[in-house]
């Protein structure tokens, strides 16, 4: 979701969306291709803002609907999540040089 670059309508909707489910507000990280955990923190914030993220979906006035997961996609996600957790924590335990943070 491209919500950084539409402070006027999307970042308003993303509040009260975060708000609505009683979470910290919080933007969602982009993966970055140039960034090898980036996925793995996408996924993990995305998850654990699933019902906000839902809600961004659902409302037709945000015009995203085409982004909207099935619960066989979020199981993916959650799968894939969980994978690259393990890399993150094998990578950063065998490779102190690279950043490891999330």
């Amino acid at each position: 979701m491209a919500i950084h670059r539409s402070p006027t309508l999307l970042l308003p909707a993303w509040t009260r969306a975060v708000a609505s489910v009683k979470l910290q507000l919080k933007k969602l990280p982009r993966d970055v291709r140039t960034r090898w955990n980036s996925t793995y923190r996408m996924l993990s914030v995305a998850l654990e803002y699933r019902k906000a993220v839902e809600r961004m979906t659902e409302a037709q006035a945000n015009n995203l609907r085409r982004w909207e997961l099935n619960e066989r996609e979020w199981k993916i996600a959650s799968q894939l999540c969980d994978i690259l957790q393990v890399s993150k924590q094998s990578l950063c335990g065998s490779a102190p040089l690279l950043t490891c943070s999330v």
